[in-house]
């Protein structure tokens, strides 16, 4: 483990991770935030008026909620798009799939074709992996579980632009860090924001009562969440150089500019002085 994250201070900025965020998925409850907020803002008694933080979930629930449905959707679409190619090229037409579905335009033709077959395979697990509950690994077939560790792989790697991977989000304490081994996932898009007066209670830790009382009159506090029994504080902060590394990625997600491409005019030109033909 690289040492990422270091013990919270007393203090909120740029980096700091806590808990007791509201999750950006449906079937869960709570998650992790970090701040991306500018040191600058946050040094000297806290200057924002607002704390600017990203959410970060279990790498867990990031494969199962946000990449999954995914990989499902587009293995329905590819095995669509095989049986629509297939149905052209055999009859002559795909009407039969238009008009009576992909099950029936999967029986019209010869199933027992090598290719015909794994399209009509990939459609059926495609379909039985959006009935599975969370988390059933075991359950999901072979062609998605190749989809979702080739996702993993280009996460780890750096070069999905929409989310960040982070090892941990509170600070080892020998054997009782309590971070799964899989790691965290920070989504670049979900930006949130909470009032300075929240995120200063943030930093002093907030129990479900309070956050009750904070939330009749402070408009921010439904960005956060916490069960009957929990609490809302930081955990840790994420050490240099990662969190500019994560800030980095976030800038260039954002800041991208688009022009229009060069004219063709001068490829032509650029040929011609080359020589080629």
């Amino acid at each position: 483990m690289r040492n990422a994250v270091n013990a919270p201070r007393n203090r909120i900025t740029q980096g700091t991770i806590f808990f007791g965020v509201k999750s950006p998925y449906e079937h869960c409850l709570t998650c992790y935030g970090i701040s991306i907020t500018a040191r600058c803002d946050t040094a000297h008694n806290f200057k924002a008026p607002s704390l600017t933080f990203l959410p970060v979930v279990s790498m867990e629930e990031w494969l199962w909620y946000d990449i999954l449905p995914r990989c499902i959707e587009e293995q329905i679409k590819s095995s669509i798009s095989g049986l629509r190619s297939h149905l052209i090229d055999k009859l002559g037409t795909s009407i039969v799939l238009d008009a009576f579905g992909v099950e029936v335009g999967f029986s019209s033709i010869d199933i027992s074709n090598k290719g015909i077959k794994k399209h009509h395979d990939n459609y059926r697990e495609a379909l039985g992996s959006q009935k599975l509950s969370a988390f059933e690994w075991d359950n999901l077939p072979k062609s998605i579980i190749n989809k979702l560790s080739s996702e993993a792989k280009e996460l780890l790697k750096g070069k999905n632009q929409n989310y960040y991977f982070i090892e941990s989000v509170e600070c080892s304490f020998g054997t009782g860090s309590q971070n799964p081994k899989c790691g965290f996932v920070v989504i670049l898009r979900d930006i949130r924001t909470i009032s300075r007066d929240l995120a200063l209670e943030v930093m002093t830790g907030i129990d479900q009562e309070r956050l009750n009382l904070l939330a009749t009159h402070n408009p921010t506090a439904y960005q956060l969440f916490i069960d009957d029994d929990g609490f809302c504080y930081p955990t840790g902060e994420l050490t240099s150089p990662f969190i500019e590394q994560l800030m980095q990625s976030f800038s260039l997600l954002f800041g991208r500019i688009g022009t229009k491409d060069v004219p063709e005019l001068y490829v032509n030109e650029i040929l011609k002085l080359l020589g080629s033909k």
